[in-house]
C-alpha cells in the first residue's frame, strides 16, 4: 500500500475548498463536498475519481481523475480528509454535524495548518535510562 503525500492532500482539500466557495453559487458546505468524495469513490463506477465541480440547482456533480492514484488510495484519501475534518471541528469544541456552530473557512485552515510535511526527524534518547537503580525483587 502506497503512502499518500501530504503534498496530494492539500492539493485535493484546496480543489474542494474553492468548489465550495465559488462567487454567486450556491454550494455545498465543505463536509458535504468531502463526504461526497468519499461516497463516489467507494460505492459508484468512478473509482479513483474526485470532484471537479457542483452544481445544485441541475443537481450535476463532476469527477477528476486523480491521476496516479489506485482506487484504494483515492478512497483512502478522501476517509483522511473526513477524519481530519471531524478531529478539527471537533477540536474548536463545534459538532461536525451542525454546520451552523463553524464556518467552512475555520475548518478548511485547521485541516490546512494540519496537514504538514515531515521532513525529516531524530530520535534522541538522551533522557533515556534503562534500570538504573530499579530493584524489581
Amino acid at each position: 500500500m502506497s503512502e499518500i503525500r501530504t503534498r496530494d492532500k492539500r492539493d485535493k482539500l484546496r480543489l474542494i475548498f474553492a468548489k465550495c466557495t465559488e462567487a454567486n453559487r450556491l454550494q455545498p458546505s465543505l463536509m458535504a463536498l468531502l463526504q461526497l468524495c468519499d461516497d463516489a469513490i467507494g460505492g459508484s463506477g468512478t473509482p479513483g475519481t474526485f470532484l471537479s465541480s457542483t452544481s445544485e440547482a441541475h443537481n450535476h456533480v463532476a469527477f477528476e481523475a486523480l491521476k496516479g492514484f489506485t482506487p484504494i488510495d483515492a478512497k483512502r484519501m478522501a476517509g483522511e480528509l473526513l477524519d481530519l475534518f471531524d478531529s478539527i471541528v471537533k477540536g474548536l469544541g463545534k459538532d461536525p454535524n451542525d454546520p451552523a456552530t463553524y464556518t467552512d473557512a475555520q475548518a478548511y485552515a485547521g485541516m490546512m495548518a494540519a496537514l504538514v510535511a515531515v521532513r525529516r526527524f531524530r530520535l534522541d534518547h538522551t533522557g533515556l535510562r534503562y534500570g538504573v537503580g530499579l530493584n524489581l525483587g
